[in-house]
């Protein structure tokens, strides 16, 4: 009778764990109204979605309430120049996810400051509030607000760190939400991160300066804020999960942008990455995820699938066989990127979200 009991206990305690993560990034321009909201909300839960990641931070600006009841955690972000309408957008997304019986995580950009067209940047946007913590190229000339994805923070500048940090136990404080994903929580590529500040610091730190040392630091820059704010949640926040979006890559991400996110799960710093393998080509697609789950971490990973097309012929077939080429290796969980894309082309009548029998 005992050997039955523990084998009930045993497979009961494996279906919690074995239930996956069926995600869909609703980006910000997708949270600018309310009927918006809803639309999306109503079609992900008819489709079997069961997780929203809500894009709450665009470029330094919020579609929810800094400081909502508390100001434990100072947050000088202010309303986005996207939204059409005046509300709190993360609590109405709340409320209705909660009739839907959805999970909702705060989707959070980090060093990525900026928007390349400045009429999508308010006033108080670093860009003009704090210029000192934008980041440089090794001659110290400011990054420009339209290269790359906007113009980044500096990890390399302790200002930085505490104002992001700040943000981060901001919305997870004020909220109840399921989780928090953290977004371009990386360097924007080896050309940058060269602000005089980050540069000084890092001769302090380190006695014998070298190639592989400079490139150790930044790395360090990156993965102590992530190890803050998950801190920061255990203390504050307990039942929040922290997630990351990452570089697909492993080796792309820890080379060419300093994000170490094997190191990241290894260390116990998040609790799940979701890896952007946004490869419209399934073979390209494939050799992505068999490195990754060659790593191990298969239950903490979601799988980032594209669900957009760009004139290419991306149909919904394509998502759904990715969706079976990524549960095939054994990865259950994956996310959708994203609403826009699915309502844009239509994808939504055709889609099969695969789960559990």
């Amino acid at each position: 009778m005992k050997i039955k009991i523990l084998i009930v206990i045993l497979l009961v305690s494996f279906g919690l764990a074995a239930e996956e993560m069926r995600a869909l990034w609703i980006p910000s321009w997708d949270l600018v109204n309310r009927d918006t909201i809803e639309d999306i909300i109503k079609k992900a839960a008819k489709a079997d979605i069961n997780t929203l990641l809500v894009e709450v931070r665009y470029r330094s600006d919020t579609f929810y309430i800094p400081n909502r009841y508390s100001t434990a955690f100072p947050n000088p972000d202010s309303s986005s120049r996207l939204l059409q309408e005046k509300f709190d957008a993360l609590q109405y997304v709340i409320d209705r996810a909660f009739v839907y019986d959805l999970k909702v995580y705060a989707w959070v950009t980090m060093y990525v400051a900026t928007a390349g067209d400045m009429e999508k940047n308010n006033n108080n946007n670093p860009w003009f509030r704090a210029p000192e913590l934008l980041t440089t190229d090794v001659n110290w000339r400011k990054m420009p607000h339209n290269e790359l994805e906007g113009a980044f923070l500096d990890p390399g500048i302790p200002a930085v760190q505490n104002y992001l940090y700040n943000v981060v136990l901001d919305i997870a404080t004020n909220y109840r939400i399921d989780g928090i994903q953290l977004d371009y929580i990386r360097y924007p590529g080896t050309g940058w991160g060269y602000h005089p500040l980050a540069v000084e610091l890092y001769q302090q730190d380190v006695h014998n300066p070298s190639r592989e040392r400079w490139h150790k630091w930044r790395c360090d820059q990156v993965t102590e804020l992530v190890k803050r704010i998950r801190k920061g949640l255990r203390n504050h926040a307990p039942d929040v999960e922290l997630t990351a979006a990452v570089i697909a890559d492993p080796d792309h991400a820890y080379k060419e942008y300093n994000q170490d996110w094997l190191l990241w799960l290894r260390k116990g710093y998040v609790q799940r990455v979701f890896p952007m393998n946004y490869s419209a080509n399934d073979d390209d697609f494939k050799n992505v995820l068999n490195k990754i789950a060659l790593h191990g971490y298969k239950n903490q990973t979601v799988m980032g699938i594209r669900a957009w097309n760009n004139s290419n012929g991306y149909k919904a077939e394509d998502i759904n066989k990715k969706i079976d080429i990524t549960w095939k290796r054994g990865i259950w969980n994956y996310a959708l990127f994203s609403s826009t894309g699915l309502n844009e082309n239509d994808y939504w009548k055709n889609l099969l979200i695969r789960k559990s029998r």
